[in-house]
């Protein structure tokens, strides 16, 4: 049996995703969206069933559109023994002069059945209300996730930490729902402080895990 304490030393490569890791990048993004729960964000928002999501986001991923959250090339993969085990992602917010939030939303419009895109834009003005503007310039993580059989050994710190050293910005950010408690308990021990907290309307509850959402910073060089 593995001796699990071991594991931080045993990462033996982290890598950038390639096409080849779609499969384990949409678990990844899947598990994030439901931030503790077993209620997908991007599902209830646009009226998806799990195995709908799958195949739009196999499709979005494939373009690799980079400065928002689903882009291939925006992952970064530890393995351990060669085995993907953690991922996440990241970008420079604003890098091409336009928000991540424009460029997903493109994506999604031009990917998703139109029926789909019309109930999503239905709840755009409810969704305002736990809209937090993310910071120009500063690098942005998102989609974090370890297998189960994998957590709490350091994987996520130490790809924060490669995110952290290829980057120019002069801090991060993560912002997650208020729900997913271990998560905030994990960034708060890696020295992330709350910079901003909104709670939306309890409608929100219907299509989202939590109506409050949390917006974590800390200065880049505190990570590296």
């Amino acid at each position: 049996m593995r001796d699990f304490s071991t594991i931080y030393m045993l990462v033996s490569e982290i890598r950038q995703a390639g096409a080849e890791d779609i499969d384990f990048l949409i678990e990844a993004i899947i598990e994030a969206e439901k931030s503790g729960s077993e209620m997908i964000s991007y599902c209830g928002i646009f009226g998806l069933s799990q195995a709908e999501l799958i195949e739009l986001m196999r499709k979005m991923l494939a373009e690799d559109l980079e400065g928002q959250q689903l882009c291939i090339s925006g992952f970064a993969i530890a393995c351990v023994d060669g085995e993907a085990v953690a991922t996440c992602c990241s970008w420079i917010e604003g890098t091409y002069g336009i928000s991540s939030s424009i460029i997903t939303g493109s994506l999604l419009g031009e990917y998703l059945p139109a029926a789909n895109f019309k109930e999503g834009l239905s709840k755009n003005e409810i969704m305002k209300g736990i809209h937090i503007e993310r910071t120009k310039g500063c690098l942005q993580i998102e989609s974090v996730y370890t297998l189960a059989a994998f957590r709490g050994k350091g994987l996520i710190r130490k790809l924060i930490q490669h995110h952290a050293l290829q980057a120019q910005a002069p801090a991060v950010e993560i912002i997650l729902a208020q729900t997913n408690e271990n998560a905030l308990a994990a960034y708060q021990k890696m020295g992330f402080s709350l910079k901003h907290k909104v709670t939306g309307d309890e409608a929100l509850l219907q299509f989202l895990p939590s109506n409050s959402r949390l917006q974590l910073t800390s200065p880049l060089h505190l990570l590296k």
